[in-house]
């Protein structure tokens, strides 16, 4: 092999690798907000075979003259991926496992006495822990303990009496767990789309995710809290944009599972509750699981547009 067909072959590697690479990371990234990664070999499969005729086509037209046919890319994409996905699959796990070593904890406002949850957080030392917040843990069972050792004992007469006790920012937990899991349904939406445009897809939805978070169940949350509906605000990253909404996490009693999302705009139900600017994630019997409005119509149309493929 002359030279300029060596430079032309590493190249052919190189991209292979970032899309390899791309695809482990994309998957991985969704099996872990969804909860799947039991179904991790399917979706990889899935992902590899999606992408293929791109790489094919790619690499036919900006590497010519590397290979012979289209057959000889074909069986060459095959056997690179089947001796490096294994590799940029350790990598990722490898990456990601001390990433999250540390899982995201609570903290409590010092002046209010509230508990929060913070995605910033990760450990007592955390530099991010300003002096007007003091760390209390992981979990919530961290909670109750550092609240019988540090409540006045006023909260706790109110406690004891049940008119009181932690005051728990549930909203906080619950915007910053569905935040991936909006953000990844709103990406799948606007594929399916786009499959039905092309005609691979009738229902023009995408395979369920589950949405359930742990610690949030119908009947009673942690320290008693909520029987399964439960309001919060987040933001959410789409397309370059970032955009507040506020939310109804409709909390169900056997599945949590989101297959579409409804454009319903200015909208009514038949139980009088009126919502603005609104997005409906629903299953298959399309019972809401989460109601999300957009703080205007500006935004309410960006993700619409988005979702439908026009932006």
């Amino acid at each position: 092999m002359d030279i300029n067909l060596q430079l032309k072959l590493g190249l052919v590697n190189q991209y292979l690798d970032g899309q390899i690479s791309g695809i482990v990371k994309e998957t991985f990234d969704d099996a872990i907000r969804n909860e799947a990664l039991n179904e991790i070999d399917q979706r990889l499969e899935s992902g590899f075979a999606i992408e293929k005729t791109k790489m094919l086509i790619t690499i036919q037209m900006a590497y010519s003259g590397v290979f012979y046919s289209t057959d000889d890319i074909d069986e060459y994409i095959d056997a690179y991926i089947k001796n490096n996905v294994e590799h940029e699959v350790q990598d990722y796990i490898q990456v990601h496992t001390e990433k999250n070593a540390q899982p995201y904890d609570w903290i409590r406002n010092k002046e209010t006495k509230e508990y929060i949850w913070d995605e910033d957080i990760s450990s007592p030392n955390d530099s991010d822990v300003s002096d007007a917040y003091e760390y209390v843990g992981k979990t919530f069972g961290d909670i109750r303990p550092h609240f019988n050792k540090n409540a006045s004992w006023m909260d706790k007469v109110r406690d004891f009496a049940g008119s009181g006790g932690p005051r728990i920012n549930i909203s906080s937990y619950i915007g910053a767990k569905l935040k991936p899991k909006i953000e990844n349904a709103i990406l799948s939406q606007r594929e399916g789309y786009i499959r039905m445009i092309a005609g691979k897809n009738n229902a023009g939805g995408f395979y369920p995710k589950d949405f359930s978070i742990s610690g949030i169940k119908r009947n009673t949350g942690y320290l008693g809290m909520g029987i399964g509906n439960y309001h919060f605000e987040t933001i959410v990253c789409i397309n370059g944009g970032v955009i507040p909404v506020t939310g109804t996490y409709i909390v169900k009693e056997k599945s949590n599972n989101v297959a579409q999302i409804e454009a319903k705009g200015n909208h009514a139900t038949v139980f009088g509750d009126s919502y603005k600017n609104s997005f409906y994630f629903q299953g298959r019997g399309k019972v809401p699981t989460i109601i999300l409005e957009t703080k205007n119509e500006i935004d309410y149309y960006f993700i619409k547009n988005f979702i439908h493929g026009k932006n």
